[in-house]
């Protein structure tokens, strides 16, 4: 399962001097996360027994959350059996004062997630993980069809600082694309991600060059642009 989360453009990513990660830099930080599968509703109402009342589902088609003193009512809309037409909701569980809304909608796999304090929703994915001081979460959705999903990176607020696909275009027309996995925070506050072109446990960083967000490779990645 995907666990993701970086700093905003608010507050900028600290450059490393070195480009390698190894894996036990990419294993240091141990992040808090919020996933599930859409639509599995023997997980959910395990998970909606553990919430105590503050989710319940209230039919098949309707899921309501009492929060900060506010009804939040999430209702599914037909066709019910088609499965990429329509919307449908699965509760996806709480952790830190927030919980998780996996959100289908149509062919695109999403989610929302509500901040228990201020009832807010936020746009989010059906996995979000959160950045080791809380100020961000990274977002994963899956759109139908698409080669691995869409990353977003937001602000604790729900901000866009960045979004990409999980993979780094080709840099010729006669090389493959990069694909990206396992996206994860390290105890610095940068997201790193593992390779399909390294076999040696290295990382690709997400750094700021000239004002623009891009993966920076291992140098065993001979391919992807830089």
């Amino acid at each position: 399962m995907m666990r993701f989360k970086l700093h905003g453009l608010l507050y900028p990513l600290v450059l490393a001097s070195t480009l390698i990660l190894n894996q036990a830099a990419w294993s240091q930080t141990s992040a808090v996360s919020l996933d599930c599968d859409i639509g599995d509703q023997q997980q959910e109402a395990k998970l909606l027994r553990a919430a105590n009342g503050m989710a319940v589902r209230r039919s098949i088609h309707e899921l309501r959350l009492t929060v900060a003193g506010k009804e939040l009512t999430f209702k599914d809309t037909p066709p019910y059996d088609e499965p990429l037409d329509g919307t449908s909701y699965t509760y996806c569980g709480r952790k830190e004062g927030y919980s998780l809304i996996a959100d289908r909608e149509g062919d695109v796999f999403t989610g929302k997630l509500i901040d228990e304090r201020t009832g807010r929703i936020l746009d989010a994915g059906q996995e979000v993980m959160f950045s080791p001081d809380r100020r961000a979460y990274l977002a994963s959705e899956q759109i139908d069809g698409m080669d691995g999903p869409m990353w977003t990176i937001h602000s604790i607020d729900g901000k866009v600082s960045w979004k990409g696909p999980s993979f780094v275009e080709p840099s010729t027309p006669h090389s493959s694309a990069i694909s990206l996995d396992s996206p994860a925070w390290t105890a610095s506050g940068e997201l790193v991600a593992k390779v399909n072109c390294s076999a040696n446990n290295e990382l690709a960083k997400l750094v700021k060059i000239n004002g623009a967000w891009k993966w920076r490779l291992p140098p065993s990645c001979k391919a992807g642009a830089q």
